[in-house]
């Protein structure tokens, strides 16, 4: 406080003795009116200007290393899961299903609801859109059926999961009782349609290969991309169900889902889709990209910070 006060009492003195400087002003010159303003100026500019411009220079420089502290951490994380053949299986068990227990066995083969928020197909329809994607999902889940599965896949409407998605991500759910997802990697059957989907994709290239990869195998954080992954029914209901008040639900989820002691989990294995083509499609997205995640950190910051879970 007694600094916030200093730097009042600085700034109201300078201004009154510019005030008094200009006090007869009118009577003198122009040149010693350009004169006294400059000599103002000067005092400002080394009391208040140059301090707060110094103050900026050393939180980028402090901002800086945290970005190359991190970068660093990545490279070293990436290096040792590509020289080491780091893969999924190795860090979660993973045992295939038997095809010859699926008319007889619920606990080899469990009941899975997959859900395409975003789609043309009429299956489940709402009256209202409220909440939007989160909002489907949310009224959803209010269904009956829902109670007689234990995991849900999702799906937005441009993506193709091979035949065997259930049965290569189900096992890591039905073997590792703490760990409430599986995300799939994407794969993009247009990448290579225009400048902008090349841009795209290598931009989420690094994000799958460096950003997810390394939450993964460090058992850290990393946000659900809200497709092509396969969550706990139980995870969603104990971290509070979806929220259509936030802008990017996905993250949100998992962040409220890992706050609890959830762990994550990113396979190799790919699932093909589709990227924007247009420049206002592209635009759309990534402003809620953009500003979805710092809304979010401004809305959850306290409870990250009082976690016993940080990650």
């Amino acid at each position: 406080m007694s600094t916030l006060i200093s730097f009042h009492r600085i700034a109201h003195d300078t201004f009154s003795s510019f005030l008094r400087s200009l006090d007869g002003s009118f009577l003198l010159g122009s040149e010693d009116v350009v004169t006294r303003i400059s000599l103002w100026w000067e005092h400002v500019r080394a009391l208040v200007v140059v301090p707060v411009f110094k103050f900026l220079v050393a939180l980028c420089l402090i901002m800086s290393v945290m970005y190359f502290a991190e970068v660093l951490c990545m490279g070293i994380v990436v290096a040792y899961v590509k020289l080491f053949k780091r893969k999924p299986e190795k860090d979660y068990k993973w045992e295939a299903m038997e095809d010859d227990d699926v008319e007889c066995s619920s606990e080899n083969f469990p009941m899975v609801l997959v859900q395409i928020p975003i789609s043309s197909i009429t299956f489940e329809i709402r009256d209202n859109r409220n909440g939007f994607k989160a909002g489907a999902l949310r009224e959803a889940m209010k269904h009956s059926y829902v109670k007689q599965c234990d995991y849900i896949a999702i799906f937005d409407a441009d993506f193709q999961p091979d035949p065997d998605f259930l049965h290569r991500t189900v096992p890591f759910l039905i073997h590792n009782p703490k760990l409430a997802l599986v995300q799939r990697r994407w794969e993009f059957v247009n990448a290579d349609q225009c400048m902008i989907t090349r841009v795209q994709e290598m931009s989420l290239s690094y994000h799958f290969t460096v950003g997810q990869q390394v939450g993964s195998s460090t058992f850290a954080f990393f946000g659900f991309n809200g497709t092509a992954g396969v969550w706990r029914i139980s995870v969603l209901t104990e971290s509070g169900g979806w929220n259509g008040q936030k802008t990017v639900e996905d993250m949100d989820i998992a962040v409220r889902a890992t706050l609890r002691g959830w762990k994550l989990q990113k396979e190799t294995w790919r699932v093909k889709s589709e990227l924007p083509c247009s420049f206002n499609a592209l635009r759309s997205q990534q402003h809620r990209w953009t500003c979805g995640p710092a809304n979010l950190f401004r809305k959850m910051a306290g409870e990250i910070i009082r976690s016993p879970h940080p990650t």
